[in-house]
C-alpha cells in the first residue's frame, strides 16, 4: 500500500536525519560556547581574530559549506563521506551563530553586579557562577534553542549533496506516486515534533543548570 511505503520511507529518512543532527548539534553547541565565552574575555588582537572567524562561518550559506566539504575536500586529498560531511558543515555553521549568542549572554551581565560582588569579596569562580552563569542561561539558552530547531529544519539541505533524509523520503514518494499533499503533511508533522522534542529537551537542560546553580 501506497501509505505502508511512506511510512518505510520517512522511516529511513528519519534515522538519517536524527544521525545528523546527533552529529552536528553537540558540537556546534559545544563549540559555539567555547568561542562565545573567548570572544568576550580574550583582549584586543586574539578577539578581532575570533570575531573575524565567526563572522567569516555567518556570512557563508550553509549550502556551499555542504558542497565544499563534501565536493571539495576529496580534491585536497580528504574525502569525507556525506553524512560526515554534512554534520561537519552544519557544525560549524551554527557555532558561529551559537558563539554570538554566548558572547551577548556573558557581556549582558551587568558590570555593576560584577563590581558588587567582587566587593563583597566574592572570587571570580563565585562571580562567575552566580553573576555571570545566571544572565548567560536567561538570555542566550533561548536562542541557542531556536538555533537547535533551525539546525533540525536544516538537515533537509544534506539531501543535495547525497544524504538520504527525511525530505529525500518525501520527494521520492512524491516522484513516484504524484502525490505532493500526503508526503508533506507527514513532512511537515514530523519536523514538528522534532522541533518541539529539540527545543524541550534545551528547556530542561536549563532547568536543571538553574537548579544546579542555586544548590551549589
Amino acid at each position: 500500500m501506497p501509505l505502508a511505503e511512506l511510512l518505510d520511507l520517512l522511516a529511513a529518512g528519519l534515522a538519517n536525519t536524527l544521525t545528523l543532527a546527533a552529529l552536528s548539534l553537540p558540537p556546534a553547541v559545544a563549540l559555539g560556547t567555547l568561542l562565545g565565552v573567548l570572544r568576550a574575555c580574550l583582549p584586543g588582537r586574539l578577539r578581532a581574530v575570533l570575531d573575524a572567524v565567526a563572522d567569516l562561518l555567518r556570512g557563508l550559506p550553509l549550502l556551499a559549506l555542504l558542497y565544499a566539504f563534501t565536493y571539495g575536500l576529496p580534491e585536497l586529498g580528504a574525502p569525507l563521506q556525506p553524512m560526515a560531511a554534512s554534520a561537519l558543515a552544519l557544525a560549524l555553521c551554527s557555532s558561529a551563530y551559537v558563539s554570538e549568542y554566548v558572547r551577548a549572554g556573558l557581556l549582558s551581565a551587568a558590570e555593576g553586579e560584577i563590581l558588587a560582588a567582587q566587593s563583597l569579596g566574592a572570587s571570580r569562580l563565585q562571580v562567575l557562577r552566580y553573576v555571570v552563569a545566571p544572565h548567560l542561561l536567561e538570555a542566550a539558552l533561548p536562542a541557542i534553542a531556536n538555533e537547535a530547531v533551525y539546525l533540525v529544519q536544516a538537515t533537509t539541505l544534506a539531501g543535495l549533496v547525497g544524504v538520504y533524509e527525511l525530505f529525500s523520503a518525501a520527494r521520492t514518494y512524491n516522484s513516484k506516486y504524484f502525490d505532493f499533499w500526503t508526503p508533506a503533511a507527514a513532512l511537515a508533522a514530523t519536523f514538528i515534533a522534532l522541533s518541539a522534542a529539540v527545543e524541550g529537551a534545551l528547556k530542561a537542560l536549563g532547568s536543571l543548570g538553574r537548579r544546579w546553580l542555586k544548590l551549589r
